[in-house]
């Protein structure tokens, strides 16, 4: 399995990141309240990065190659794949911004994703992780003819703009897709 192939999904977000990083205003968020993750806490590894940290799901693991030129706080990916040129995997991207609103952030993130060619994209229930809101979109799209598809969470918190985007071949179903999340967003702790 080539790491071109296995992390491909990752430019998505660092794009995205990069885009929204300038962007700024001020918006009343809407009426939606956020929800905090309830499922079943992920038990594999601990990923640490200087703000935050959280647990991988079983079999996931910090790979101990990353894809050149790219510059993750954390990642985490299947270590077994199988047959598949593609792991499952979650990025983390944090980027300075000056969005403050998640009504603005989600707004902006919908408007990237469609232009970058995002598929079936739609917006998900809001989120609070740790305390700290954010927003949820589901899509699919392709790289290098690579199809994969991605729930990307993006959070406020200290001026920061927070990418998580957990990525996915496109059999894994939406439930799983969203438990795997849930799982490891769980977890998830600030360190403030």
């Amino acid at each position: 399995m080539g790491i071109k192939n296995a992390f491909a999904a990752i430019v998505t977000s660092l794009c995205i990141a990069t885009t929204l990083a300038g962007c700024g205003g001020s918006t009343e968020d809407d009426a939606r309240p956020p929800a905090s993750p309830t499922g079943e806490a992920a038990t594999g590894p601990e990923i640490t990065a200087k703000n935050y940290s959280y647990h991988a799901p079983d079999g996931w693991a910090d790979p101990p190659q990353r894809p050149p030129g790219f510059d993750f706080d954390s990642l985490a990916a299947e270590k077994d794949p199988g047959d598949d040129a593609f792991s499952n995997n979650v990025n983390v991207l944090r980027v300075d911004t000056k969005i403050d609103s998640v009504d603005e952030l989600e707004e902006q993130a919908v408007k990237e994703l469609e232009t970058g060619g995002f598929t079936d994209l739609k917006v998900k229930d809001r989120v609070s992780i740790d305390g700290a809101d954010g927003i949820h979109l589901s899509g699919g799209a392709s790289m290098n003819k690579l199809e994969y598809v991605v729930e990307q969470f993006g959070i406020l918190h200290d001026g920061s703009l927070y990418f998580v985007t957990f990525s996915f071949t496109p059999d894994v179903k939406v439930a799983t897709r969203e438990k795997v999340a849930d799982s490891v967003l769980t977890t998830w702790q600030w360190k403030d």
